[in-house]
């Protein structure tokens, strides 16, 4: 039940970072923006004074993109480096907590494959990974060239220099309320984990995700509304991923009842591994199918207009295979051998 906690409060304060490091580009990019598009109006040899005004206000917030990332990434490593090197001089490691017994790595993969309930634990969790990395992933493609706020501001006549116009805009907007309501959902699964149990708590969250998931396929030109409210959807059940990480704790306790010796840096770095590969191959794959079915990068923070079959694999990507991983995800954690009392 500690470790629950400290996990619950580990994600808190996790997601307070992600939700900085997603808003504060957006705050930042309100003091470079200096765009001045007066040439447009005084330049002769321009004759389409309104799509040159258009294509200079593009360019200007590329360029103030450009700059408060700059900027952020320096704030972020210089705070970065200094939080090591304050917590490599001021935290200090009782002596007795090094185990001095060194086992080589085929005896340390044999731990992991004898213990039944770390293995049950690993296809759900590496799906679970697959579908919030789908969701960081996708989410700016989904953004520009689904939503595409631009071209709907267009086509209706609005001024691009408006809000609602910005991709970056509802992009951090989106980002932004998904943490903070990650944020408020954590508190509600800690308290549901209180009553219900952490495994049952643990199975629900994934059969949750259909749901916002779904919402997304009701997704086209200018519904950025629609988008914000999935998102806020999405957070629920994303609230409750913490309890891999606390599940995982308990299959080294699992594996100390059994062997009598505490392994947990085999159980650790496996833990701090899957989610990095998965990751990797859950980012790659649909980047490169988007190139192989034509997809048409932008220029000079132009979107452009993409094939039909771009938009359809975004859209169908972006809501149809999370869904799916989410129900299979779901049906591997009903094999979970421990209980809620953790008696197996």
């Amino acid at each position: 039940k500690q470790r629950e906690r400290l996990y619950f409060f580990f994600y808190v304060f996790q997601y307070i970072g992600v939700l900085f490091a997603a808003a504060a580009p957006v705050l930042l990019n309100r003091l470079f923006d200096t765009c001045d598009c007066n040439m447009c109006n005084t330049n002769p040899l321009i004759t389409d004074i309104e799509k040159c005004i258009r294509n200079c206000k593009i360019m200007c917030n590329v360029k103030s993109n450009e700059q408060s990332l700059f900027c952020l990434s320096l704030a972020i490593g210089v705070l970065f480096v200094s939080s090591i090197v304050l917590l490599s001089f001021t935290i200090k490691e009782r002596s007795e907590s090094f185990n001095t017994d060194s086992m080589d790595f085929i005896p340390s993969l044999y731990e992991l494959i004898t213990n039944k309930p770390f293995l049950s634990l690993i296809t759900p969790w590496i799906l679970d990974v697959t579908i919030m990395t789908i969701f960081s992933t996708m989410l700016p493609f989904f953004l520009n060239i689904i939503i595409n706020p631009q071209k709907y501001c267009i086509y209706n006549h609005i001024p691009l220099d408006n809000l609602e116009c910005s991709v970056n805009y509802y992009l951090g907007m989106t980002i932004s309320v998904f943490f903070i309501c990650c944020i408020a959902f954590c508190g509600v699964w800690h308290a549901l984990v209180a009553k219900f149990g952490k495994r049952r708590c643990w199975q629900i969250y994934s059969l949750l995700c259909i749901i916002p998931f779904s919402l997304f396929l009701f997704c086209d030109l200018g519904t950025s509304k629609t988008l914000v409210v999935a998102a806020i959807l999405t957070a629920f059940p994303a609230g409750g991923a913490y309890l891999n990480d606390v599940l995982v704790s308990d299959t080294i306790d699992y594996d100390e009842f059994f062997t009598g010796k505490r392994n947990e840096g085999i159980f650790t770095v496996c833990s701090a591994f899957i989610p990095k590969f998965v990751s990797l191959f859950a980012q790659a794959i649909p980047l490169s199918i988007m190139a192989l079915i034509g997809f048409v990068p932008s220029e000079n923070g132009i979107v452009h207009t993409q094939p039909a079959k771009v938009r359809n694999f975004i859209k169908l990507f972006f809501s149809v295979v999370p869904i799916a991983l989410a129900l299979i995800s779901f049906l591997f954690k009903l094999k979970y051998p421990i209980k809620n009392d953790g008696i197996m």
